[in-house]
């Protein structure tokens, strides 16, 4: 019975996650990317964590009020069964170390450790904590289920529906807010600079959309760029890297800096040839890039800093990059939200049956 448990559980979690693994595979594993620069960084203490965790805002700081009410009030809950305390302590153990509580200034300087360091962000931990502590949580809500007839069920299944809707809509009001009714003096402006990082806090709406592409990414603009984009993390001694940032179209090789315009998911480029011409736009290639010449759907070949590279007769084109997923990503999506239908299904018959 545990085997064939684990089989279902082990399937269901396939079905609801295929959606995500599948791009991993194909745009990741098969890209050849770069990865971004390994440490600790970005330590929060555990003071931080506990004050945004009750501010409740969606940030990568904190775990949420409900969580962290898991958190300190879980031990009452798990006392009984030994494997719901070892995921209580699970839980406790990854939110240490998510902050500075934990020693890690120690670890950065023990050599055999130094693998350890491709975790870079510590708070990263935290998505483990919430996982562990999210399973605290359920127990916690079960009980509330246990000797109580079908009507309390369902009234109580609405009240925990209900709390966790507000705590939700709760973390991200403050950024709905901010994007809903911007100050002016936020929204994001224009810029010569083309090493210039996004302001933090800056607001896009329509009208100054296009801007962002004039900035580099606040973090880590060249960390999934593929290898034969940028050899090394230091953009300022990568002359392939610096010609993609500054939108350097090479025509046989020369180069010609074009400003790019810009709408979602699509980057387009106007160039005039006076002969045959070997075009290299500044567009990384994905497995999933596709390119539109004057509209119609065109092959391409990948240059040698990894950007799309098109041979094209004397005329004027409008050069348009996308990204497309497969028809297999979309059905993955389907069949997960499938899933996501059914699991509701099957949780609202059980609270009548038992």
């Amino acid at each position: 019975m545990r085997w064939a448990a684990l089989a279902k559980s082990v399937g269901l979690t396939l079905l609801l996650t295929a959606w995500m693994i599948y791009p991993f595979i194909t745009d990741y594993l098969k890209s050849d990317l770069g990865t971004p620069l390994p440490g600790f960084s970005f330590q929060y203490t555990m003071q931080e964590f506990w004050a945004a965790s009750l501010e409740n805002s969606a940030t990568n700081r904190g775990i949420g009020i409900a969580l962290l009410t898991a958190a300190l009030f879980g031990w009452y809950f798990v006392k009984s069964e030994r494997r719901e305390r070892i995921i209580y302590a699970l839980g406790l153990t990854f939110m240490v170390l998510s902050t500075s509580l934990f020693p890690y200034s120690v670890l950065k300087r023990v050599e055999s450790l130094s693998f350890l360091q491709v975790i870079q962000f510590p708070y990263r931990f935290s998505v483990y904590s919430s996982f562990f502590l999210a399973i605290v949580l359920s127990l916690m809500i079960t009980r509330l289920f246990d000797n109580k007839k079908n009507y309390q069920r369902v009234v109580t299944l609405f009240g925990v529906v209900s709390v966790a809707s507000v705590l939700y809509f709760n973390s991200v009001t403050f950024m709905i807010d901010r994007i809903s009714d911007p100050d002016p003096n936020v929204m994001l402006r224009e810029t010569d600079d083309g090493f210039a990082t996004v302001p933090q806090g800056a607001v896009l709406d329509r009208a100054n959309y296009r801007l962002l592409f004039n900035y580099l990414v606040l973090y880590g603009e060249t960390d999934y760029y593929p290898k034969r984009s940028f050899a090394n993390n230091y953009i300022t001694t990568n002359p392939d890297a610096q010609s993609i940032i500054l939108h350097h179209v090479k025509i046989d090789e020369k180069v010609v800096e074009k400003t790019p315009v810009v709408a979602p998911n699509e980057i387009t480029y106007q160039v005039a040839l006076k002969q045959k011409a070997t075009v290299d736009i500044p567009v990384i290639v994905y497995p999933g890039t596709t390119v539109y010449v004057n509209g119609k759907n065109v092959s391409h070949e990948t240059s040698k800093r990894g950007t799309v590279m098109l041979k094209l007769n004397k005329g004027t084109y409008k050069i348009t990059t996308k990204y497309e997923m497969s028809k297999v990503y979309y059905g993955a999506l389907f069949v997960a939200l499938l899933n996501w239908v059914g699991l509701v299904i099957v949780g609202v018959r059980k609270c009548y049956t038992r």
